[in-house]
């Protein structure tokens, strides 16, 4: 027996796992959160989020909140490298990869970065997953998992007040405690990749540091001296960070930072010998690089940094992490309401994995590249600041930053190729030539809908989207029809000269690589399932087939095969 029960169980209130409880509430799937802590995060680490991402936020309702819950002044990327924060400047680390273009930017996407502290932002995410319905219990841990089989998992909980205990039977368990990991750990899912790389400890203070920074508007500082050796990360008011190696090997340990040492090491990362420090909190972390070998094991899933880590070159590893989630909650929302089966959800694993193999290793050599070889590392790491792309380790290339953030391709069922040749395409797609091919993130128009502008990217928030044009109306009308007779919220869309959604600029449908007459079906992520060039026989028959197959649906057969 149990003592209550919930259709989704998160263990972690980190970004990944908020996030993915807030992507549950907008599909309208109430997610019981656990977290051991008493609250949201107390520290400002992690502070930039990727267009890609706030897309995703866009949808949910919660941009516009995101960056009016911080103001921290940044006038310029990069880092800061110098001897100390009020001393000798040496260099500017601005790798290509910081500096695309804003016009550029907004060629491909509606949103831009978003800076906000951590601390700032998780208590917004939580907010609006508990206005979806969510149950987000802090100061709560899962002590144990107690039974996991084919209909669930039956979880035990303690509140860490009170002592009280109860179980909790979920349909399914989503992980995301962070690098860790102790869940994925008891069901015995290893890591592949570099493991750790570095051992460090975050000391996080309060000074006043407004003489050091000199109006200078700046996120992160690389320090180098004879007496200490580090990165500070720099917020609004007199909240700060330093973080710095240190070496268990050579018998270093995390209580040889003692508050006296702290005060020293950060009076001399400053540059002040008599700044007032006032010392918060030492936190020891380890610079890891992994991903784990399994997303989904039976009913349990892994996000964020629970499913891959990597070393902060990008703040990639968040984004990554919050993109789980939002992979995750339309296809568990789709299962739970009986209109996909749940081989859906393995789709999971083939697509976010893969972006995680290839995320860790691009941050990788990032971070060797960045931070190990200097101020200059950035400079000569390519030609072509417009492309992003640079030179890792040993020379070799990075990839291309706008492609990093939006050009990812899926392979898995719930993308429909268009050839086998297809398949065997690279990884990624530079997103300022986007194609509209199935597996990528739907290119970014500008329409005019009722005298207001709306991207194509909008027009796909929490359901399936069928995109048709002016010579479009089979298809238009033909998904209306199989959405109410499968039960399946299927927003149709025309788009063009006379449609509802004006083509200002005159690009559909050729940038979604079909014709007048053809279609594009978009999933609830942004990423096109599929695409007809052009309208064929039984238009009906055609998407009522790709639907089921895409959903995976044991009736998948009944409407044949879809259109070439």
């Amino acid at each position: 027996m149990h003592d209550e029960t919930t259709s989704v169980l998160i263990v972690g209130g980190g970004l990944a796992g908020l996030s993915t409880a807030l992507f549950l509430g907008q599909h309208r799937v109430p997610a019981l959160l656990v977290e051991r802590h008493v609250g949201t995060a107390i520290h400002a680490r992690t502070p930039g989020y990727n267009a890609r991402t706030m897309e995703l936020f866009r949808a949910a309702g919660v941009e516009q909140d995101i960056r009016l819950a911080d103001d921290w002044p940044v006038d310029r990327t990069g880092m800061l490298w110098v001897e100390t924060l009020a001393g000798r400047e040496i260099g500017w680390l601005e790798p290509p990869e910081f500096n695309t273009d804003q016009r550029v930017l907004a060629q491909v996407s509606p949103a831009t970065w978003a800076v906000c502290r951590q601390d700032r932002l998780e208590p917004v995410l939580r907010a609006h997953a508990e206005r979806l319905g969510g149950d987000l219990r802090f100061g709560t841990r899962m002590v144990s998992l107690e039974e996991r089989d084919a209909g669930g998992v039956t979880a035990l909980l303690e509140d860490r007040d009170t002592g009280a205990r109860r179980t909790v039977r979920a349909r399914y368990l989503v992980v995301a405690e962070g690098t860790k990991a102790e869940i994925r750990g008891q069901l015995g899912i290893g890591l592949n990749g570099l493991g750790v790389l570095d051992h460090r400890v975050s000391i996080w203070f309060r000074a006043d540091l407004g003489a050091a920074r000199r109006g200078r508007g700046l996120v992160l500082c690389m320090v180098r001296n004879t007496q200490v050796s580090g990165f500070m990360r720099i917020t609004t008011g007199d909240e700060a960070s330093l973080t710095v190696s240190y070496r268990p090997d050579l018998g270093e340990r995390v209580d040889d930072f003692t508050e006296e040492r702290c005060v020293e090491l950060v009076r001399a990362a400053v540059g002040e010998p008599g700044l007032a420090v006032r010392v918060e909190t030492v936190s020891p972390w380890e610079l890891t690089a992994g991903v784990a070998r399994r997303y989904r094991h039976g009913p349990v899933f892994l996000v964020g940094d629970s499913a891959h880590s990597m070393p902060p070159a990008g703040a990639y590893g968040a984004n990554t992490g919050i993109q789980d989630g939002h992979n995750l909650a339309w296809k568990l929302a789709l299962v739970l309401s009986g209109q996909a089966d749940d081989r859906l959800l393995d789709t999971y694993e083939d697509e976010r994995r893969p972006v995680a193999e290839l995320t860790v290793h691009e941050t990788v050599a990032r971070w060797r590249s960045w931070f190990a070889a200097g101020p200059d590392a950035g400079s000569d790491a390519g030609s072509d600041a417009g492309s992003g792309a640079g030179s890792g380790a040993g020379g070799s290339p990075l990839a291309d930053d706008l492609a990093l953030t939006f050009g990812h391709r899926y392979r898995s069922t719930a993308v429909l190729a268009e050839s086998a040749g297809d398949d065997a395409a690279t990884p990624l797609e530079d997103p300022r030539r986007a194609t509209g091919r199935p597996g990528v993130r739907l290119p970014h128009l500008w329409l005019i809908r009722d005298g207001v502008r709306v991207s194509t990217v909008d027009l796909c928030r929490s359901t399936f989207a069928l995109l048709s044009g002016a010579e479009g109306d089979e298809w238009h009308h033909a998904g209306r029809r199989v959405g109410m007779r499968l039960g399946l919220p299927l927003a149709c869309h025309r788009l063009g000269l006379g449609t509802e959604l004006d083509d200002v600029d005159g690009r559909w449908p050729h940038a979604f690589g079909i014709a007048a007459s053809g279609v594009v079906l978009v999933r609830p992520d942004g990423i096109v399932a599929w695409r007809a060039p052009t309208l064929v026989d039984a238009p009906e028959r055609v998407l009522e087939g790709v639907l089921l197959r895409l959903l995976r649906r044991a009736d998948a057969d009944r409407a044949g095969p879809p259109a070439p």
